[in-house]
């Protein structure tokens, strides 16, 4: 004779949990996690049912220098429904490893800004999409957007540098302290890519070209128009900074009188190519 009151102690017990989570505000978001959950860390606005959007698919800036990082940027995602105030708690970049599947690493992470920075991958490639998320359930993902690497790679010239005139005894000696043994020129090349090939073209007056071991006429091969030589690149770190060497001896390259042009080719693993020139002569 008592289990009608024990039922309906259960019942009346059952109505106050539901009432007391009325009032808490609960919310279910009709996103890919469709979960149940109270409202963002944070958010003083308790959200009604709603939907999280997906953001836009993200845009990569040109990328403003060989070492220089990616701007990306893209449109908010939409909360519908959410009670006044709602919108997505943050943003999180990530970077991936093919145009679908793939591994994905996250590149930035952003609140509320819809624009961030971050290195450029060193394959010459990458794709990336932005997750909006609304606490630590709600989240959606925007397309992927491809990225390549357009920018060619920057060097600066050690020895000898451009415009310099020096007594060829002078010049020899500069260029076997800051080079060492066995260049006639060297300098450092930067690039957000892995640096692949340095080359050069030595010539000097009398129409005569650098073949890596002696001067030659202008009839021989390496003086074709055009034709570089294979150099030396000393890669230190692969994506940031190498040094590159034009082999040979000083001495022997640096002994008259003579105004000379050297012009050297870079190329990163993108594919992109940038040749540099100086000029400088030697004094007797």
């Amino acid at each position: 004779m008592r289990r009608p009151a024990l039922v309906a102690g259960v019942v009346t017990g059952v109505v106050t949990l539901v009432l007391s989570l009325v009032g808490a505000a609960w919310a279910v978001f009709t996103d890919t996690a469709s979960v149940v959950a109270g409202p963002a860390t944070g958010s003083t606005t308790a959200f009604t049912s709603g939907s999280l959007g997906v953001p836009g698919t993200p845009v990569v800036a040109s990328q403003p220098s060989a070492t220089g990082p990616l701007a990306l940027s893209w449109t908010a995602a939409s909360v519908t429904g959410g009670g006044t105030g709602a919108t997505p708690s943050g943003y999180e970049v990530l970077r991936w490893s093919a145009a679908t599947g793939g591994t994905s690493t996250i590149a930035c992470t952003t609140t509320t800004a819809l624009t961030c920075n971050t290195t450029a991958p060193t394959s010459g490639a990458a794709w990336f999409t932005v997750r909006a998320r609304i606490g630590g359930a709600w989240v959606r993902e925007s397309g992927r957007a491809a990225w390549t690497d357009t920018v060619g790679p920057s060097t600066t010239f050690t020895q000898p540098t451009n415009g310099l005139s020096l007594l060829a005894g002078a010049l020899a000696a500069n260029v076997a302290t800051a080079c060492g043994a066995g260049a006639v020129a060297c300098g450092t090349a930067s690039d957000s890519s892995t640096l692949v090939s340095a080359q050069y073209r030595l010539t000097r007056t009398g129409g005569q070209c650098w073949n890596g071991s002696a001067w030659v006429g202008s009839g021989n091969a390496a003086c074709a128009t055009g034709v570089y030589q294979a150099g030396t690149l000393q890669t230190s770190t692969p994506t940031t900074t190498s040094v590159w060497r034009v082999p040979g001896t000083a001495t022997t390259a640096y002994s008259i009188l003579a105004s000379h042009t050297l012009a050297v080719r870079l190329t990163d693993a993108a594919g992109n190519r940038t040749d540099t020139s100086i000029t400088f002569s030697t004094l007797l």
